[in-house]
């Protein structure tokens, strides 16, 4: 089994720190998908896995209903599929954040910019006691393995490139 987060330097909280060569993200909102997403990857997979999103493995994925899906080219004819889910919210917590957004001075031009407060950005992702699960249709056993990792730092770049796309999930 996978020891929780391998080798790697981590915070005061026990969560990794995105080394120099990593896709790590750059706005607050694709920062915290990706790093719940990996924080249980060991070194190797993370390593491996940024290198698969870096080498445009990751086919495509889209966002619905808490959970990202996703498709890799991995080391089998057949490409890889990923599910990363994210804690319930019903529909009343997505009216909410839409609601906050449009009645906040200022709320959608921080989101634009991968800006968005903590409450609102624990009601669209995961709070800090909450973590998402990974499926991979790969015969790796490991809770995250380099597939969920691939798929992950190419929603966290396409977050990035485009933050209110984040809203998808929910």
């Amino acid at each position: 089994g996978a020891s929780r987060g391998g080798r790697g330097r981590k915070d005061a909280a026990g969560r990794r720190i995105a080394g120099a060569k990593s896709l790590a993200p750059r706005t607050v909102v694709a920062r915290r998908l990706y790093d719940s997403a990996v924080n249980w990857a060991d070194d190797g997979r993370l390593e491996r896995g940024e290198a698969y999103c870096r080498d445009g493995n990751v086919l495509g994925f889209r966002m619905v209903d808490g959970q990202i899906v996703g498709e890799v080219r991995g080391s089998q004819i057949e490409p890889f599929t990923v599910v990363i889910k994210f804690p319930y919210r019903d529909a009343g917590v997505a009216d909410w954040l839409l609601r906050w957004l449009a009645g906040t001075t200022g709320a959608a031009d921080d989101l634009e910019k991968g800006i968005l407060p903590g409450k609102q950005l624990d009601q669209l992702l995961l709070a800090g006691d909450e973590a998402p699960t990974c499926r991979c249709s790969c015969p790796d056993a490991t809770l995250v393995c380099n597939h969920a990792v691939a798929v992950a730092a190419a929603v966290a770049r396409a977050i990035d490139a485009e933050p209110l796309n984040a809203l998808e999930l929910r």
